[in-house]
């Protein structure tokens, strides 16, 4: 609430500048440490970045430090600030020399003074700002000229103007001085676009950001029917789809309204991506001959009925309150031809023979079939994975390190490589129990600290996890945390016990000021494996089987942190066994999703899971079990690779 009341402040008064003055301390102890740090706002290489380094500068030369750093800074006052922004910690008031110093008024001052210079020396080479951006609100020009006007306060740089459209930069002329006009090099397509422009001043000084957002409502010229599959077979539905185009081809404004008709009814659709559509078996008989649709005045007919051949199958698949599933695979069993819905959940599978039954798969909900009958029209639905999740919870997984070696292992295990290797484990997790999960790289690539946060504030975050690995005494884990987040405490309390539980070893949680966990605005958590440097502790620890142990427990500790309740779920016990001897290393996959490995023995357990039937098959090199349907009932549960 204190924070949000300072940002209410900066909205009313829309200043040309905004600075946050603090003092730091060393969250680790460390009573020796002192620098100073200037954060600007996180993305705003322009004016921030600008009057930080140029604070910066008067503090080091005034305040007589050695070190002095500027970085972009994601603090909840900088990223809400809408003016550019800088935080500013001077000192480090837990060095009780600095302390002393900052007991005497003539230090405070000196302090002042600097911030005062700072200010000085930034406003001083002219600030240039945009007053006026168009096209603004609807225009109907496939190619509209965007305008950018600056004020006359201070002299633009015309070699520094940056015009764009929806990202991409545009060559830009000067008709007169402080006029700025650009041209899209193509015809936009119908809807909205964003275009943005910026500047320096001839003293260096950038303009803030200026954006402005227009819709293209560009008329209708063709409109476009036709139909998926070809011909439809009732009682399979059969998707009508209107495209409506304009002049130069391009899609109309999504939204833009197409009437279809036909004899004995009519309906009305909404575009999205230029495209309306109706469906037979749904919104018209099967005994229909012919549909028209027409947009704008524009019209377009098509001839329906006909039959496909043996095994064209197509329908719909919907989640438990009967809403449209996009990204649901469906497949037919003996062919293994497949397919995907659409935004309505549509799809069409086109096998060579008859089909009897289909598969069908999506991340986060169970596995489900569907057994083909004459009279029924395929319509699937499919049960969430965790009913007690929130519907959209988006995880941030952060594989520290990348694009160098970090500590080996005497195998040549490179710890950026584990902690790569234990995040996609966790991903693949958290994507099959329904989560949206954004990993910061995917690959060996060396990647930034400002980086990694940016990925996680575009995703939208609701919790960012870095995983990391370093050389130990003891296998042991290390969970740290913002150390003012009841949420990041949260989790990292969550994920200590779960390590716990499922490897027997140490783990422990404490605050800490790892740039990644500072920065996000999320609830964050960094978790340090540690293990020794030898094959039973070094390489056993980088095993298959270690790694899937790690991202299982980081897994329960994520659906237990956001609200998956152990009274709401059961734990069982799973015994793997082939030709009458343990599978070790077997892998488990319950309802079709979640993929688990069994230890040497061949046991393993599942936790955290909801109270209802789930099915359950094991896999290894040279077998796989039946598949099975178990409940909180059927502990332990044995499974048996044929």
């Amino acid at each position: 609430d204190d924070l949000e009341a300072r940002v209410e402040i900066v909205r009313q008064v829309d200043p040309d500048l905004f600075i946050s003055l603090h003092h730091n301390a060393e969250p680790g102890g460390d009573s020796t440490f002192n620098e100073i740090q200037i954060y600007h706002k996180l993305d705003d290489g322009g004016p921030s970045l600008d009057v930080a380094r140029l604070m910066a500068g008067h503090l080091l030369l005034n305040l007589g430090e050695p070190d002095c750093r500027v970085l972009p800074g994601n603090f909840y006052v900088l990223r809400n600030s809408p003016s550019p922004a800088i935080l500013c910690e001077p000192s480090y008031i837990s060095n009780p020399v600095v302390e002393n110093k900052l007991k005497l008024a003539e230090k405070q001052r000196l302090e002042a003074e600097s911030y005062f210079l700072g200010l000085v020396d930034y406003f001083s080479r002219g600030v240039p700002r945009v007053t006026a951006l168009l096209p603004a609100d609807e225009t109907d020009e496939s190619r509209p000229p965007i305008e950018a006007v600056f004020a006359s306060g201070a002299a633009v740089d015309a070699s520094t103007v940056r015009i764009a459209l929806d990202g991409e930069d545009l060559e830009v002329s000067s008709p007169e001085p402080g006029a700025f006009l650009a041209f899209p090099g193509r015809h936009l397509a119908g809807g909205w676009h964003v275009a943005s422009a910026s500047a320096r001043s001839i003293g260096g000084n950038a303009s803030r950001a200026a954006h402005t957002r227009f819709r293209v409502m560009t008329k209708p010229a063709v409109v476009n029917l036709t139909r998926k599959p070809r011909k439809a077979n009732p009682p399979c539905p059969q998707k009508i789809c209107a495209a409506v185009l304009d002049a130069n081809g391009n899609p109309v404004a999504d939204s833009t309204l197409v009437e279809f008709i036909w004899d004995g009814g009519k309906a009305e659709r909404a575009t999205t991506g230029g495209i309306a559509s109706v469906y037979v078996g749904r919104d018209l008989d099967f005994d229909r001959t012919y549909i028209a649709a027409v947009c704008g005045g524009v019209p377009g007919d098509l001839k329906l009925g006909g039959k496909t051949g043996p095994g064209a199958i197509s329908g719909f698949v919907t989640g438990e309150d009967g809403r449209p599933l996009a990204g649901a695979v469906v497949v037919e069993p003996a062919s293994r031809v497949s397919a995907v819905t659409d935004t309505d959940g549509f799809f069409v599978i086109k096998a060579a023979g008859e089909v009897t039954s289909l598969e069908i798969t999506r991340k986060g909900y169970r596995k489900n079939y569907f057994f083909i009958q004459r009279d029924e029209a395929p319509v699937v639905r499919l049960e969430r994975m965790y009913a007690s999740l929130p519907a959209a919870t988006t995880v941030t997984v952060d594989p520290a390190g990348g694009g160098e070696p970090g500590w080996n292992g005497p195998g040549g295990t490179r710890a950026s490589d584990l902690n790569l290797a234990v995040a996609s484990k966790l991903a693949h997790l958290l994507a099959g129990a329904g989560m949206n999960v954004r990993l910061t790289r995917r690959d060996d690539v060396a990647m930034t600290p400002e980086d990694r946060v940016r990925v996680s504030e575009a995703a939208g975050s609701d919790l960012f996890v870095s995983i990391a690995h370093v050389l130990g005494a003891e296998t042991s884990a290390r969970i740290g945390h913002y150390h003012n987040s009841k949420r990041g405490i949260e989790m990292a309390e969550l994920a200590a016990a779960y390590f716990r539980d499922l490897t027997g070893a140490p783990a422990s949680t404490g605050a800490t000021a790892a740039y990644v966990v500072q920065q996000t605005s999320c609830p964050a958590v960094r978790v340090v494996y540690a293990a020794p440097a030898a094959p039973a502790g070094g390489d056993g620890f980088a095993g298959t089987r270690a790694v899937w142990t790690r991202a299982y427990a980081l897994f329960l500790a994520l659906l237990a942190f956001r609200g998956v309740r152990d009274e709401d779920t059961f734990s069982i016990e799973v015994n793997v066994t082939e030709g009458g001897r343990p599978a070790g290393g077997a892998l488990v996959v319950v309802d079709g999703m979640l993929e688990l490995m069994a230890d040497a023995a061949g046991r393993l357990r599942l936790d955290l899971l909801e109270r209802t039937d789930h099915t359950v098959q094991a896999y290894s090199a040279t077998g796989r079990s039946a598949p099975r349907v178990f409940n909180a009932e059927s502990a332990p549960l044995e499974l048996v690779l044929e």
